[in-house]
């Protein structure tokens, strides 16, 4: 009998969980500790990891932040910890919640901001 008939030689592979999927996604920097999102990128400005999910693109630090810690608040969003400097680092503990306020205070003493010329 030839393999084609016999079912149990060719299992079918069952499809990746998101946590599998994700985390074929990510490559550990030895140097920094960050977990390096190596998937898709969208954003012009601003290029933050995407990952697809339920239905729809979620940001990829997000994603590993509701993973490990649950879901984020309503008003709040996930962002890096100013000792952090990879846009694209979705390691946990390198993340934290917090408002548009405090984005904006990290990107000032960070000195990541642009100033428009004086006219």
């Amino acid at each position: 009998m030839s393999r084609k008939g016999r079912p149990d030689l060719h299992p079918r592979r069952r499809p990746m969980t998101d946590h599998e999927r994700f985390a074929a996604l990510v490559v550990c920097d030895l140097a920094t500790r960050c977990w390096i999102w190596t998937g898709t990128v969208g954003g012009e400005r601003m290029p933050r990891g995407q990952f697809w999910v339920d239905g729809h693109m979620v940001t990829a630090a997000r994603y590993a932040w509701e993973e490990a810690y649950g879901p984020v608040p309503e008003g709040l969003m996930v962002l890096h910890k100013p000792r952090c400097s990879s846009a694209m680092c979705v390691l946990p503990t390198h993340l934290y919640v917090g408002t548009q306020f405090d984005n904006m205070r990290d990107r000032m003493e960070a000195g990541n901001y642009a100033t428009r010329p004086k006219l």
